[in-house]
């Protein structure tokens, strides 16, 4: 692709978060949680406090919904709840379990939560009960991407403030990626980001990257992250 198209795009980010379970202002007898701090790589400012606003919100269901099926019931709701917000396909893996969920992001108000919570259930969505989450997980994330494209391997996200993709050779092991991004950090010092994998499906290509948040970066700054990816990778694989 030529430098400076934009371009639509599907596929997934992956990364791990820590989540708190909410037991108020929510569906009494519903597992509802939350990752409160999002971007953990990003030390920055302009972040959500949960004091004032929620975060990512995270409602758990008892069923399997397709992604088709989500957008739909989202994209209903959206006309008549009389607030915004943003849905996606999520799921999140804690240990072997797979737990099927609805993520939320750009709430104003706690209070807004168990409305939400009662859209999506006159819709027909049932949600899992109640009972004792774990607080680390993997989560796989599905969602659009609207992207322009700085040169051949970084494109950034025109959605997302502060948000780059960078195509690296193949799809890693959490774990693996894990270390890197810490080797990364530890050579970079003078970069802050949040860091996580995503996967980019255009036409017939697809682009293993490393999605990277919160790092201000023109082309020369986003080249000098995927240098050092690319470098370790060699190295340490």
């Amino acid at each position: 692709m030529e430098k400076n198209t934009i371009f639509d795009s599907f596929g997934y980010v992956l990364k791990e978060e820590n989540f708190t379970k909410l037991n108020s202002k929510i569906v009494a007898g519903t597992l509802v949680v939350e990752d409160q701090r999002p971007y953990p790589g990003y030390h920055g400012i302009n972040l959500p406090s949960p004091e004032t606003a929620p975060g990512h919100i995270y409602f758990l269901t008892k069923n399997i919904y397709s992604w088709e099926e989500i957008t739909s019931i989202s994209h209903k709701i959206k006309k008549y709840i009389g607030f915004p917000f943003q849905n996606y396909d999520a799921q999140i893996q804690i240990g072997t379990k797979t737990h099927y969920s609805i993520r939320i992001k750009d709430l104003e108000n706690y209070d807004q939560v168990e409305l939400l919570q009662r859209a999506y259930q006159a819709e027909g969505i049932l949600f899992e009960k109640d009972r004792k989450f774990g607080e680390l997980g993997l989560t796989k994330l599905k969602k659009f991407f609207v992207l322009k494209v700085l040169d051949e391997n970084v494109f950034e996200d025109t959605e997302m403030e502060n948000t780059y993709y960078l195509v690296i050779p193949h799809f890693l092991s959490w774990e693996f990626f894990r270390k890197l991004t810490h080797l990364t950090r530890s050579n970079l010092p003078e970069y802050n980001f949040d860091a996580a994998q995503a996967v980019l499906y255009y036409r017939n290509e697809m682009f293993n990257t490393v999605r990277i948040y919160g790092c201000k970066c023109g082309l020369k700054e986003a080249n000098a992250l995927r240098s050092k990816y690319i470098e370790l990778i060699k190295k340490y694989q």
